[in-house]
């Protein structure tokens, strides 16, 4: 595909068909590199990729004896009452 010219639809309409999960990974203070989020690539909404969250790393444990972030957990959208209904997001 060297050389041709796309419209950036057309790269978002190939990239949503190509994808279907997207692992996202941060490095924390401590060094450590969690999975933070994993998310659906649920298909395209006019111009916009739709993405829907599978896997939310819970940075608000705070720090334990064994360091900063270590506490954290991880969790599915929509688990707990308090927590976003798990409706898809958009990218």
């Amino acid at each position: 595909m060297a050389g041709m010219d796309l419209r950036s639809r057309s790269i978002r309409e190939q990239m949503a068909s190509a994808l279907d999960l997207i692992v996202h990974l941060s490095r924390l203070r401590d060094g450590t590199r969690p999975r933070t989020h994993i998310s659906e690539v649920m298909g395209m909404e006019g111009d916009v990729i739709v993405l829907q969250d599978l896997y939310l790393y819970d940075y608000s444990m705070g720090i334990d004896a064994t360091g900063p972030g270590s506490s954290a957990s991880s969790r599915a959208p929509g688990s707990d009452p308090g927590s976003p209904n798990g409706s898809p997001t958009t990218a």
